[in-house]
């Protein structure tokens, strides 16, 4: 839950589409084959194929590499050329020829392009941290051969925030970034740079301060999915400044239209909202609001987990001891997917609640391993009064 409320869903920048070119490519060949355009038609295809490959493949070719797979886009020019030479009519030959010229010094180049787009949105995603600062940075100063923009700079900055490098990801932000306002206000970038700097401030214990940063670009001109993202990432500081009743009400608005909202964006967002609805001291409306909202969905729906365990939860503050108990013998913060803090720190607090120190214990010491850096506050008194010995020394 901490996970996906920290990590901002963003969509890669746009990018030349390497498939679509290809798909062009292949269909005005199969239409002109008869006809010298059918290698300018193949030479597009080519350079589309090769700027889609990072899409499928991580493979590195180097920048010697990478120019030899751009140039081979311009093969096809090269076979039919003979047949060009050897049109009859003077005009129409050398139309062909400077059109084979035009060719093979523009499909390399887009096949360079895009190819050099794709796999900067693949680094960024999944380089390893440690070298993640150096690979940007190499880039901005020219030492690097990936065409890095500053929508890529700011994942990479956000993944740099999320594990304490909080000096590398403003130093990426300043050269690579820079204001982005236009009309004097954020534009697109701009606003993910106040929401890259309200995560830092979050990070840093200062969850006033990061709603102070973001909530002002709610009265904005944002999209219908920025404005979803920017509540939901409001109401989750609101929870980590023990503002509750605004956090649910921030909760849910940001779900939107449901039919466009999607299952997954649904459960996050209502398990928000239960999770303010149980903070707020209304653990029957929550527990009710996580039981509808689980009701139609599929067992194994994303994002299920934190809405179950919520409820559980919340069940226990109404004093339904059983639905915790039963929660924490099929789960106790295991998950499909491996460790979840959120699921993990609840366990804990259902356990200690339970009169299980020892259970509670190993869930708390558990949860503090596998969070995230900024353990939100509202959760963390709580978690680290569960580490903490008490006077008899059970825990």
């Amino acid at each position: 839950m901490h996970e996906n409320a920290l990590r901002f869903e963003t969509r890669d920048p746009p990018g030349s589409s390497g498939c679509l070119l290809a798909g062009l490519g292949l269909v005005c060949f199969l239409a002109l084959r008869t006809s010298p355009a059918a290698a300018l038609a193949l030479a597009l295809a080519l350079a589309g194929a090769v700027a889609h490959l990072p899409a499928v493949t991580a493979f590195y070719p180097g920048r010697g590499g990478l120019g030899l797979l751009s140039a081979a886009s311009a093969l096809p020019l090269l076979m039919y050329a003979p047949a060009v030479l050897a049109v009859p009519t003077p005009a129409l030959r050398w139309f062909w020829l400077g059109s084979y010229l035009l060719a093979a010094a523009v499909a390399p180049a887009l096949a360079q392009r895009g190819w050099s787009s794709r796999m900067a949105a693949r680094r960024v995603r999944e380089a390893p941290v440690e070298v993640l600062s150096e690979l940007v940075l190499a880039e901005a100063s020219g030492r690097g051969w990936l065409r890095l923009s500053p929508a890529h700079a700011l994942v990479a900055a956000e993944r740099l925030l999320l594990v304490g490098n909080g000096r590398a990801a403003e130093e990426i932000v300043d050269r690579l970034v820079g204001s982005c306002v236009v009309d004097g206000e954020p534009d697109r970038l701009g606003r993910r740079i106040r929401r890259l700097r309200s995560l830092r401030d979050l990070l840093q214990g200062e969850a006033a301060r990061a709603i102070a940063q973001v909530e002002p670009l709610l009265a904005g001109k944002l999209d219908m999915e920025e404005g979803r993202q920017y509540r939901a990432w409001c109401a989750y500081l609101a929870l980590a400044a023990g503002e509750p009743e605004r956090a649910a009400a921030l909760a849910d608005q940001a779900i939107g239209p449901h039919p466009l909202a999607g299952e997954e964006w649904q459960v996050h967002c209502r398990s928000l909202q239960a999770w303010a609805l149980v903070e707020a001291g209304k653990p029957g409306e929550a527990a009710e609001l996580a039981r509808l909202q689980a009701a139609g969905m599929r067992p194994e729906a994303p994002g299920l987990g934190p809405l179950r365990a919520i409820q559980a939860w919340a069940e226990l503050r109404a004093g339904n001891r059983d639905a915790a108990a039963a929660w924490l013998r099929a789960d106790g913060g295991g998950g499909s997917a491996g460790p979840d803090s959120f699921l993990l720190s609840l366990g804990a607090e259902m356990a200690w609640a339970m009169g299980e120190p020892g259970r509670a214990r190993e869930l708390a010491q558990a949860a503090v391993r596998c969070a995230v850096p900024g353990f939100p506050r509202c959760h963390a008194a709580r978690l680290a009064a569960a580490l903490t010995p008490d006077p008899t020394g059970a825990l």
